[in-house]
């Protein structure tokens, strides 16, 4: 078998695993909006006998239950381990993209709309209904609260566009603060929602192993050292830092990223400043140190032979861009 044959074998078993994947992610949305979004209807039916059958110490207990849910809903995306957890689950099935915000937002509006019916029943909010043709219902509630958040979509003007009515008024104060937790609640995740979906498409899904050897190619970094580039993955990437005798660096900070250094050969000294705390530490072969975002530093070599360095950078070094000088270094550079 010739060599262009096995490529082309090569390219047609990755053409059809391509296709089985996305067979395969078509097959998981159906299975999601067949088994997961009829279960959105099971709080809503529970959350409306509570309000208007159960007693009301069963109420506030079922509201707080729901609260809580409703809390860790937004939990899922409020840290950052956990927006990186989320990224991979995206990465893995894209279907994570549309159910959590739908899940987040059907919840909220539940909760928002038993919360407003119970405190209402007991005076403590005021509404009227636009329509005198109906009165306040925990329906007709659910759609003041879906109006609300379609018409805080900018641009769109999604409720004229489909002759979605407001029902209801609402002419007390404590009304209007629930109205704008409720958005802030519904459109804060939404759009993290959104931004976290493109951010793991800009990561592919996997990513091949590769091997490589240092090569003598180098390029100058902000800070005077010359860089011989390793390898970059989604969260980090890899670098060898060689500084000559004598050599001292331009004193940088860092916008983005966070390093940590492992030196191998020389002898040498650096310089780190993070607010009122300063230090110069000596370093040499088998010396590990980190660098965090925004730490001014510098370095310099006061061996005989190069200073050299492994340096891991998170995330990826984005560009010579990411490297600020600063005013005042610990040592003078030499002209």
């Amino acid at each position: 078998m010739n060599k262009e044959l096995k490529e082309k074998i090569i390219k047609s078993l990755k053409k059809f695993e391509e296709t089985l994947t996305i067979i395969q992610r078509g097959l998981d949305f159906l299975i999601f909006q067949l088994i997961l979004f009829p279960l959105l209807f099971i709080p809503r039916f529970i959350l409306e006998w509570a309000v208007e059958s159960a007693s009301l110490t069963l109420q506030i207990i079922i509201i707080t239950i729901f609260f809580c849910l409703m809390v860790f809903l937004i939990w899922v995306i409020a840290t950052t381990n956990n927006r990186a957890k989320f990224i991979e689950r995206i990465q893995k099935s894209g279907i994570w993209a549309v159910v959590y915000p739908v899940w987040v937002l059907f919840i909220s509006i539940y909760w928002f709309t038993s919360l407003f019916y119970l405190l209402y029943e007991n005076g403590l909010v005021d509404i009227k209904p636009i329509d005198q043709g109906y009165g306040v219902t925990f329906s007709k509630l659910q759609d003041f609260f879906l109006w609300h958040f379609l018409e805080a979509i900018p641009v769109f003007n999604v409720p004229d566009t489909l002759l979605f009515k407001n029902p209801y008024i609402y002419i007390d104060h404590l009304s209007g603060w629930l109205l704008l937790a409720f958005k802030v609640v519904v459109i804060a995740p939404i759009i993290a929602t959104i931004l976290i979906a493109i951010e793991s498409r800009k990561q592919p899904d996997t990513l091949d192993f590769k091997t490589m050897q240092l090569t003598g190619d180098y390029y100058s970094a902000p800070d005077g050292s010359e860089i011989r580039k390793f390898m970059d993955m989604n969260r980090g990437g890899l670098a060898h830092c060689t500084l000559p005798p004598e050599g001292i660096s331009i004193p940088v900070a860092h916008k983005t990223v966070e390093e940590i250094w492992f030196f191998i050969q020389g002898n040498g000294q650096v310089w780190r400043k993070q607010g009122d705390r300063e230090e110069v530490v000596d370093v040499d072969p088998g010396t590990c140190l980190t660098i965090p975002t925004g730490t001014h530093f510098q370095f310099r070599n006061t061996g005989s032979e190069s200073l050299s360095f492994i340096i891991a950078t998170m995330p990826p070094w984005p560009g010579k861009q990411e490297a600020v000088k600063v005013q005042k270094g610990y040592w003078e550079l030499r002209r």
